[in-house]
């Protein structure tokens, strides 16, 4: 057995799991930065949007931003900025919210951006691509507060191949 006093969070895990000096290593490392991670306060932003400037859309647009201001809070993160407009989600073109966040990604302004769902973020495909590859390139983070989820590529990869043999199938 292995010193506690060397590697206190060995006891976190169950001996049936993998054994070994190097397993204990990287277990206590996973858990020392999960730790860090929970107690950190990440700087976040939300990114809310609706397609057009109707009165029910508007009615939208505040709700999404509560929405995305109530998960913020509750993860006890820290609000630094909000991009909030009423622009079509199928193209860059006329988005001035949208693209003073993707400047403020270039900046490091902020470490997580806040979303209610990947369309109010982009329609455009190829335009959602590149956003997530330098959201991803920068370190940075990007949470769909409706589904309870952080956005992976590798997620993302498996949901995309799992789509592309359904409708082949089909």
């Amino acid at each position: 057995p292995l010193d506690s006093t060397l590697f206190p969070y060995t006891t976190l895990f169950r001996s049936s799991e993998l054994s070994g000096p190097f397993f204990y290593i990287v277990k206590r490392s996973i858990w020392k930065v999960r730790q860090e991670m929970e107690e950190e306060k990440l700087r976040a932003v939300y990114y809310a949007r609706c397609s057009t400037e109707e009165e029910n859309q508007k009615d939208a647009l505040v709700r999404q931003a509560a929405e995305a201001e109530e998960a913020i809070r509750a993860r006890g993160w820290r609000l630094v900025d909000a991009y909030v407009e009423s622009r079509s989600g199928t193209s860059r073109k006329g988005r001035w919210e949208y693209n003073r966040l993707y400047e403020d990604l270039e900046q490091n302004r902020f470490d997580v951006v806040v979303i209610k769902s990947q369309d109010r973020l982009m329609r455009n495909t190829r335009d959602w691509y590149l956003f997530a590859d330098r959201l991803n390139c920068a370190g940075k983070r990007l949470y769909f507060y409706l589904e309870n989820t952080f956005y992976s590529p590798r997620s993302e990869e498996r949901r995309v191949g799992k789509e592309c043999r359904v409708k082949w199938r089909s």
